[in-house]
């Protein structure tokens, strides 16, 4: 099985797989995540966000399904498989003012919104 590339991991612990000056945004949509996210719904994050999303979100896999997935262009691939598994509330975690077709932005700070489906 080949490797498959990924452009996101930090090369040391000093950087981080986003810009920091995105850091404290993507943590308040995380945080809006937990308190506002209805129970039993499921959450796409793509590799970039992945690891801050595991560290900051509490229901994670326990009450909020996270779907991680590789690179902009496998999306789709995760939302399928959300909606094949029965998941009717799909958020995503992507950056803010963007048009994502059957995502709509229900939160934003900054730089990083929560989309519903």
């Amino acid at each position: 099985m080949g490797l498959i590339p990924n452009s996101y991991v930090a090369v040391d612990l000093v950087q981080s797989s986003i810009g920091w000056d995105q850091v404290d945004d993507l943590k308040a949509v995380v945080r809006w995540l937990d308190v506002n996210a209805v129970s039993g719904s499921a959450v796409l994050v793509e590799e970039r966000f992945y690891g801050w999303t595991m560290f900051s979100l509490k229901r994670a896999n326990t009450d909020v399904k996270v779907f991680f997935y590789l690179t902009d262009y496998l999306r789709q691939s995760a939302l399928e498989k959300a909606l094949t598994e029965g998941f009717r509330s799909i958020y995503l975690l992507w950056f803010a003012n963007a048009s994502l077709g059957s995502f709509q932005e229900v939160y934003s700070q900054n730089t990083v919104s929560v989309y519903g489906y």
